[in-house]
C-alpha cells in the first residue's frame, strides 16, 4: 500500500487496478513516519475483513529531504504460525526471521 503524506491513498495491491483508493486506516502509522522520517512497526492488531492478526510496517518515501509518500506492508501473522509448526521441524530447532 502507498499513502500520500497527508494520509490520501495513493495505490494498493488488495483492491482492482484503477478502483478508487481510500485514504489510510492507519493515520497512526503515518505521522510518526511523516515526522520521524524513519519506519514505523505496529502494534499486533486484527484486520477489520479477516479478523485475522496483523502487524503493519510502514517505511517514508523522500524526495527533495521531504517525506512525500508512506508505504505499509501488512504482514499476516497466522503465515508465521503455519511456518513454525509445519511438519519436519526437529525437536530443539531455532527458527529466525532475517530481514
Amino acid at each position: 500500500m502507498a499513502f500520500g503524506a497527508d494520509g490520501r491513498g495513493v495505490f494498493r495491491t488488495d483492491i482492482p487496478f484503477g478502483d478508487p483508493v481510500p485514504a489510510s486506516l492507519h493515520p497512526e502509522l503515518l505521522h510518526p513516519v511523516v515526522v520521524r522520517r524513519t519506519p514505523v512497526v505496529s502494534d499486533v492488531f486484527h484486520a477489520a475483513a479477516t479478523g485475522r492478526p496483523l502487524v503493519a510496517v510502514a517505511v517514508p518515501v523522500t524526495h527533495g529531504g521531504n517525506v512525500t509518500h508512506v508505504l505499509i506492508a501488512s504482514l499476516d501473522l497466522t503465515w508465521y504460525d503455519r511456518l513454525l509448526t509445519q511438519s519436519g521441524q526437529p525437536d530443539g530447532a531455532v527458527a529466525g526471521l532475517l530481514d
